[in-house]
């Protein structure tokens, strides 16, 4: 990516790009060393030194403000090259445009020449504050954090370290779905996922709320036409959320809503019973006699007439 963008640039706007980077480096630098600080003012305040904390919360404002006035230098400069990008590839096109024949232009052509002059130029110009620089801080910082902790006790220092494979194979772990898909993250998945399986589907969806962190979760039907190793992936994420979030499952496969703080019944429309598992069982009502009709279907078997 950086040597695509240097090479958008050229020789000329080039410098722009590495003074960026260089900004960018420190920034992430500035970050990890203001997050490692907070490891010893933690440290006396729970030991009881007060003047300790004090010292050490000195040189972490003192770091803070290093991060602020870095995380400004390298916004403004990532400002720059987004204008630098806009003009050079502006003018490159408008170059090659004013070369081509006349024939060349209709209107499926045109129309993809707007969208590559207006949409696809603003996305590379945005690059540098959307892809670059959560790449740089998210490996320069961690990177940081664990030279910092080796200094201020080696134990965490280590603890990071061994850390860290586990956190690379978490992530490999979690990129397999990207790597069945035929082009990766390029992968057209359709309007709303639909080229995806319902089980994929669904956990997109719960990941989606995951990383949201709603305070309100509604699962409608969630493990419906589900095979049973997404239902599992499913009901696992399920209970992720009930640790966090309040929780409204519509379902009819009761498997989905054993566990539910509170279960609902309704019937024809109104709430006939409301209770957890065990006690709509106890009950011995609607509930009960649904959840003993799917027990013995459980046991169906197809039988076969050897006469």
């Amino acid at each position: 990516m950086i040597r695509d963008l240097s090479a958008v640039l050229g020789s000329a706007h080039r410098a722009v790009l590495f003074r960026y980077l260089a900004a960018l480096g420190g920034y992430a630098v500035a970050q990890g060393l203001a997050v490692s600080l907070l490891v010893p003012v933690l440290g006396d305040l729970l030991g009881g030194d007060t003047g300790g904390a004090a010292r050490w919360t000195g040189w972490l404002a003192v770091a803070v403000l290093i991060t602020l006035g870095a995380h400004y230098v390298q916004a403004m400069l990532g400002f720059r090259v987004a204008l630098v990008i806009l003009t050079t590839l502006h003018h490159r096109l408008g170059d090659h445009v004013a070369a081509l024949p006349l024939g060349w232009f209709d209107g499926t052509t045109v129309g993809r020449l707007t969208r590559m002059g207006t949409k696809s130029v603003l996305s590379i110009a945005g690059s540098c504050a959307h892809l670059l620089q959560p790449l740089v801080t998210g490996v320069l910082t961690p990177a940081t954090v664990v030279v910092v902790m080796v200094f201020l006790d080696w134990r965490l220092g280590l603890a990071a370290l061994v850390c860290s494979p586990l956190i690379l194979l978490a992530a490999r772990v979690s990129v397999r779905l990207l790597k069945r898909l035929p082009d990766g993250w390029e992968t057209r998945v359709g309007e709303a996922g639909t080229s995806l399986s319902g089980g994929e589907r669904q956990r997109v969806s719960i990941a989606r709320a995951l990383l949201k962190d709603a305070p309100i979760v509604l699962l409608d039907e969630a493990t419906a036409a589900l095979d049973p190793e997404n239902e599992a992936y499913v009901q696992r994420s399920m209970e992720a959320l009930r640790e966090r979030s309040t929780l409204l499952v519509i379902a009819h496969r009761l498997s989905t809503v054993t566990a539910a703080d509170q279960i609902v019944v309704l019937d024809e429309g109104l709430v006939t019973e409301v209770g957890t598992h065990q006690e709509l069982m106890v009950l011995d009502g609607r509930y009960a006699r649904f959840w003993n009709e799917r027990h013995r279907a459980l046991g169906w078997r197809i039988a076969v007439d050897t006469s």
